[in-house]
């Protein structure tokens, strides 16, 4: 049996030698796909729990899985989705404790640690629906849209006080939570700067009282990764 524990990982605080947020494309965080996953948690859920939840349930989660392909669950920052979908959440941390097709990232040819990201829905598979369709889900969405975001986080954002010059390009990720808030921040450049960071930080967090819709399942609020690529001219 895999070890398996829950854990608590801050992103924005990770750099990409400890652990990728995501694995690189091309590669499987599970022998045989996103299916295979699939197809062996609905096995597991037969056996161990076959009656399921009383109300349809779904978590976005994410799994830490090591060099040596052992997993562990991050912890979800966003209390509101665990609570909601408190039977989802249980079933999950049982069931993957069985699972055992994971594999691990690679990177120049060595294995790193990496996050995997899978919609758990337990209902859904017991029924014997091991694929998510674009049909089943909405994307976040900020209000007025992505280009908006946009305006907000640049008139938002001043590099004037941190003497930059030039070209700045880096990538933002977050991640929207189910009451349409902003978490998990990281920035994938080394800035060198607390003070620039944490203004970026801000930026992107945005007014509190501005709130996206967030991403959905079947209607059931989720939490969903954002990546936002930056390209700024500063002189």
């Amino acid at each position: 049996m895999k070890y398996f524990a829950l854990f608590f990982i801050m992103f924005f605080a990770a750099s990409h030698s400890q652990v990728l947020l995501r694995y690189p494309e091309g590669q499987e965080p599970y022998k045989g796909g996103r299916i295979a996953l699939n197809k062996e948690l609905q096995e597991i859920l037969q056996k161990n729990t076959p009656n399921g939840c009383e109300k349809d349930e779904a978590l976005a989660l994410k799994v830490m899985v090591a060099e040596d392909a052992k997993i562990k669950l991050v912890y979800e920052q966003d209390t509101a989705a665990t609570s909601n979908n408190k039977c989802a959440y249980d079933l999950a941390k049982n069931a993957l404790k069985y699972t055992s097709g994971w594999q691990p990232a690679t990177v120049n040819n060595e294995k790193v640690k990496a996050i995997a990201h899978l919609l758990f829905a337990p209902n859904d598979l017991l029924k014997g629906d091991l694929v998510v369709t674009d049909e089943e889900t909405k994307n976040a969405e900020f209000p007025g849209g992505i280009t908006k975001y946009r305006e907000k986080f640049m008139s938002c954002f001043d590099s004037r006080s941190y003497r930059y010059s030039g070209d700045l390009r880096f990538v933002i990720n977050f991640e929207i939570n189910t009451v349409g808030g902003v978490q998990n921040i990281f920035i994938d450049s080394d800035f060198g700067n607390p003070g620039f960071v944490d203004m970026v930080t801000s930026c992107v967090q945005g007014p509190k009282k501005i709130k996206w819709k967030p991403a959905e399942y079947k209607g059931i609020p989720v939490v969903t990764q954002f990546r936002l690529p930056i390209s700024i001219r500063t002189n």
